[in-house]
């Protein structure tokens, strides 16, 4: 049998045929999916066993003596004890190395976390970044400068970040312009696919095919390929 997953599974998705329309949205996130080209992302952990920020610069000078295996690097973790700032000189060293740079915010903390990771981080992306949504400033900056909020529904649900699919602040987040990708964070943990994502995000979500559209155009422009 599989493993049980450690946070509630995500519904059904809805029958065949349900959401014909989205059809080219989702062919065109498989075909991604299943392209050639890719790049990998070293994530830094904030503190898990013996790593930290004291591990970061370390860690980032490994991957820096790979030259041309990483494309960027994200920091995941403890948000609400391992601010954001404390990683400012890894992130900093590999800003100068040409590496580009997300970070996970505002999933466990507050909007605060997004904004240290936009100020101090310097990020060009967000992970999750939901409780951006809680503050207009932060979703005033990130609609100005162009920083994506890289969003998993199925996964916000399962973590509270999001109280329900119709909960979600993703429609909050669009209308004020913010440019939001829709994602799977961990699929298999999760048991979700991009194709379900989006099928969820507008039987389940309220999201309009505008909506489904904008985000798509929203993936590539914000992608590090």
């Amino acid at each position: 049998m599989p493993a049980a997953l450690p946070y509630p599974a995500p519904p059904e998705p809805p029958p065949p045929g349900a959401n014909a329309s989205r059809r080219p949205l989702v062919d065109l996130h498989r075909h991604l999916e299943g392209a050639v080209r890719v790049s990998t992302v070293l994530e830094l952990a904030r503190r898990e066993r013996h790593l930290g920020p004291d591990s970061a610069l370390p860690q980032l000078s490994s991957v820096l003596r790979r030259a041309g295996q990483f494309r960027a690097i994200d920091l995941a973790g403890n948000e609400a004890g391992y601010a954001a700032r404390l990683f400012a000189p890894a992130y900093d060293r590999a800003r100068e190395a040409g590496l580009r740079l997300t970070a996970h915010a505002g999933e466990a903390a507050g909007p605060e976390s997004v904004w240290d990771a936009v100020r101090h981080l310097r990020a060009e992306r967000i992970g999750h970044g939901v409780r951006a949504a809680e503050d207009p400033r932060p979703m005033s900056h990130l609609a100005e400068h162009g920083i994506a909020l890289e969003v998993a529904l199925t996964s916000n649900v399962q973590t509270r970040a999001a109280a329900s699919y119709a909960e979600h602040p993703v429609r909050t987040l669009l209308r004020h312009g913010v440019p939001v990708t829709l994602n799977t964070d961990n699929p298999r943990a999760s048991g979700t696919t991009l194709p379900r994502e989006y099928d969820l995000a507008a039987s389940r979500g309220g999201l309009t095919e505008e909506d489904l559209t904008a985000m798509a155009r929203h993936s590539l422009a914000a992608s590090f390929l």
